[in-house]
């Protein structure tokens, strides 16, 4: 079952590969144009354009500069056009596309004078979007400074990042995607994962959440929580749930999308606590995830202080310090569980979650920790967030099953126990009867047929013991012990009843069981309660053995007096045999999952409604 799994699992993961990153090389080789740059760093956040435009300062390529940035640091940016202006030149309007700032502004020329444009996340201005996971602003080829300049001054305040990796490049208006909701088929392609991703999550969660409402088991009612927080987390830009629930303030988006995060890890832990059932078998996988549901309850009431207050770099810090002790204890529990596992259930756990720890660890790392939104890096994260969906929707039906048998064998074992149980309550009112018979033969002073009784009994008592542990009994064993048993009653009434036994054809004694002593009773109550009180010497009784269908026959003819002779204290003293097997021939239907009337009790009358005996015929599922 693993093997085929692993190649499941491999064949998923490189079909996804291909289809994601075809969708990534398409929106990586559009046709933009990159734009060469240079850097000015500083912590004066009072600096004016009108004061870097006249004091000479000194940009530096980006390249030298080799430390991460810090949210107190400012950075100002000087876009040189130069090699493009001819280019610039063939369209009035051009925007600038780029990755996402905190906060910053533009700086160009109108008619002349300087103006500005807000391009931060977090700064209201209905012009700053994110659009396709970057940022677009306008500008136009008579705005440049100097025919060739444009200034931005930004800061980068979620995350910490080298200024050598960013990156500026220019569209035409034609292509710009501002304000665009992917009305034609190329603007919708590029997302088209997205939404598949998104149509897998919603599959999952329905499934999920139904298997929960018909088991009643919470690992179900978690993991449909962890997948709609991923389908939140990786599809709710396109579904435009972060734009519903805030609007254009992207602080607040931000701050959700790392609540999100939470959501999803919180969730995660319920379901491995459940799906594994760590407090039982798993104490210290169990202490390891708790500590991590506390990491998370601590981390989300500090970043969410940190983000209202603006507190950026101790965002970074918490963020970052939560992410790598997840992976760290993560990483430790599955080395654990791969050591540990108790049962096939591991690997399910194993294999999800090695997949989406790769996935969210290449995410992170290609967008450095970052990224409210960036499309190439969530395909990574889409791919192993698939492949940990792809395994669970396999490892939750393989549970039901394993549960599902447990279930059945609790159920056959209850069955058991129970059957034995009322066999206790039939085998002492047989030997009770039995050892009447003695005594009657003793009292009587009749030794020879005392001992004959005394050696058959011995027998059949000896058989019936050594049954008692098997609930069921070859149908073989069953005549011959029963046939025991009639002539020791035989001999109780010196031979004054006649009795046979018939076995159809179709009926196959030596491959059929049946429940043991099922029909005892009724022969007992024929012979003591229908025969024994009948005058005359023309007494018999018949049983008849066939099959119909997946059930036994068993016929119990007897031409005794008829249940209507019988006295109030006999009847009572019969039916509680009868009762007994009624309640073990109940427990069997349910085990064969039939419903059907086992027993049936006929009485013989002639025309003028004399009773001929009583007939019960016993259907008995095999």
């Amino acid at each position: 079952m693993f093997k085929l799994l692993n190649k499941i699992s491999r064949f998923a993961l490189l079909a996804l590969s291909i289809f994601f990153n075809s969708y990534a090389q398409q929106i990586n080789n559009k046709n933009t144009a990159s734009i060469p740059f240079t850097i000015l760093k500083t912590i004066d956040d009072t600096l004016t354009i009108n004061t870097i435009l006249h004091s000479n300062a000194s940009f530096q390529d980006s390249k030298l500069f080799v430390n991460k940035t810090l949210p107190k640091d400012t950075y100002w940016i000087k876009l040189d056009f130069k090699e493009v202006l001819n280019t610039l030149k063939t369209d009035s309007l051009w925007y600038l596309k780029f990755g996402n700032f905190g906060y910053g502004k533009l700086y160009n020329l109108n008619n002349g004078s300087i103006s500005s444009k807000t391009i931060g996340q977090f700064e209201a201005d209905k012009e700053v979007r994110l659009v396709k996971f970057h940022s677009e602003v306008s500008f136009s080829s008579t705005s440049l400074f100097q025919n060739r300049f444009l200034y931005l001054k930004v800061k980068k305040v979620i995350s910490r990042e080298y200024p050598k990796d960013w990156e500026f490049s220019y569209i035409s208006h034609a292509k710009h995607t501002l304000n665009k909701d992917y009305s034609t088929w190329n603007e919708t392609k590029s997302v088209l994962p997205m939404y598949i991703f998104a149509g897998i999550c919603i599959i999952m969660v329905l499934l999920t959440l139904a298997f929960f409402i018909y088991l009643k088991q919470l690992e179900f009612l978690f993991y449909s929580l962890y997948v709609f927080w991923l389908l939140v987390l990786i599809s709710g830009y396109e579904l435009k749930i972060y734009e519903v629930l805030f609007g254009d303030n992207l602080l607040l988006k931000y701050w959700f999308y790392e609540v999100v995060q939470m959501f999803i890890n919180s969730a995660y832990i319920f379901f491995v606590m459940f799906y594994l059932k760590t407090k039982i078998d798993y104490p210290i996988i169990q202490r390891l995830l708790k500590f991590m549901l506390v990491l998370q309850i601590l981390v989300f009431i500090l970043d969410t202080s940190f983000v209202y207050y603006e507190f950026f770099i101790g965002h970074i810090y918490i963020i970052n310090m939560e992410r790598l002790t997840l992976i760290a204890s993560s990483t430790a529990g599955l080395i654990y569980l791969i050591l540990n596992g108790k049962n096939k259930l591991v690997y399910f756990i194993v294999y999800g979650l090695f997949f989406f720890l790769i996935g969210t660890i290449a995410h992170f790392y290609h967008t450095r920790g970052s990224a409210l939104l960036d499309l190439n890096s969530r395909y990574y994260l889409m791919i192993g967030c698939a492949l940990d969906i792809i395994i669970f929707a396999y490892g939750l039906t393989y549970k039901v099953f394993l549960e599902q048998n447990e279930k059945l064998h609790y159920q056959k074992e209850a069955f058991t126990n129970k059957t034995q149980a009322l066999r206790a309550q039939i085998n002492p009112h047989f030997i009770f009867n039995s050892l009447s018979s003695i005594q009657n033969l003793i009292t009587s002073n009749d030794r020879i047929s005392a001992l004959k009784y005394l050696s058959k009994f011995s027998r059949l008592t000896r058989n019936i013991l050594e049954g008692s542990i098997e609930t069921n009994a070859l149908l073989e064993d069953e005549i011959k012990m029963l046939n025991d048993y009639l002539e020791l009653e035989s001999l109780r009434f010196n031979a004054t009843f006649n009795y046979t036994i018939n076995i159809e054809n179709n009926v196959h004694t030596k491959a059929i069981e049946i429940p043991a002593l099922i029909v005892q009773p009724f022969v007992e109550n024929a012979i003591i309660h229908g025969l024994l009180n009948k005058k005359g010497h023309d007494k018999k009784l018949s049983i008849t053995y066939k099959k119909e269908d997946d059930f036994i026959i068993c016929e119990i003819d007897d031409n005794g007096i008829g249940r209507q002779a019988t006295s109030r204290k006999e009847s009572i003293h019969r039916s509680r045999g009868v009762e007994v097997t009624q309640e073990r021939l109940r427990s069997l239907n349910k085990l064969k999952n039939t419903n059907v009337k086992n027993i049936k009790i006929i009485d013989k009358k002639d025309n003028e409604g004399n009773s001929l005996g009583t007939k019960v015929i016993v259907k008995i599922p095999i």
